[in-house]
């Protein structure tokens, strides 16, 4: 899955490192094997809900940030996409 040429990236990641399924499908399984499994629900888990939820998010579970901290996820988050009111 790739964007449209034309739209206008909505994410702060380099294009070849991230996919749609990266960020709207994540990682939400460890299997014993080879693969993990992703969310089906196609939406963007914030890091926000990962502190009130102990669930995984978006930015830390798909591979990219998932060195930095959540604090760190979150003030990242807010400043890119603007804090939720």
């Amino acid at each position: 899955m790739q964007m449209a040429q034309n739209e206008e990236r909505h994410f702060p990641c380099p294009s070849e490192q991230v996919g749609c399924p990266s960020c709207h499908m994540p990682r939400i399984v460890k299997t014993g094997g080879f693969f993990s499994l992703r969310s089906h629900a196609f939406k963007v888990v914030k890091p926000k809900s990962s502190k009130g939820n102990k669930m995984p998010n978006s930015c830390q579970n798909a591979g990219c940030h998932s060195d930095r901290t959540l604090d760190w996820a979150i003030n990242a988050y807010d400043d890119f996409y603007g804090k939720e009111k």
